[in-house]
């Protein structure tokens, strides 16, 4: 059975984006080495941090109860920005000197969109399947 996009989907990403963590860390280091594998790892943790922080912030403030939700969506945007081009730019600043490393980075860093959009297309596929 495949699971729609429900409450648990989220934490179905985070499993799946745990499986292929490992499989791109062992593939980025013996490919590239060392420092390929260090920069797959800061990407895929500042993907995988940024879709947490975004899931504790809807979950805590986009209810029906908070009044204020408007004003805390307008200062996590204007907080957003600069925390997440600081962070980037450290991530970045690591691997200055080294091409792999900044490859690894930048993959690192699609790895929880790439599956979010491969679990629907998952889903979409096995819909049309078992029509």
């Amino acid at each position: 059975m495949i699971s729609g996009i429900d409450e648990g989907f989220i934490r179905r990403v985070y499993i799946t984006s745990s499986y292929v963590f490992a499989f791109g860390l062992l593939a980025s280091w013996s490919i590239a080495g060392m420092y390929a594998a260090v920069g797959w790892v800061v990407g895929s943790l500042i993907s995988v941090g940024l879709l947490r922080a975004i899931e504790w912030f809807i979950r805590g403030t986009v209810r029906p109860d908070n009044t204020r939700a408007g004003a805390s969506i307008t200062v996590a945007a204007l907080v957003h920005w600069p925390v997440l081009i600081g962070v980037l730019g450290a991530g970045i600043w690591l691997g200055r000197d080294n091409f792999p490393y900044i490859i690894a980075f930048c993959t690192g860093l699609v790895l929880t969109q790439a599956v979010i959009v491969l679990k629907v297309v998952g889903m979409l596929v096995n819909g049309h399947l078992n029509k």
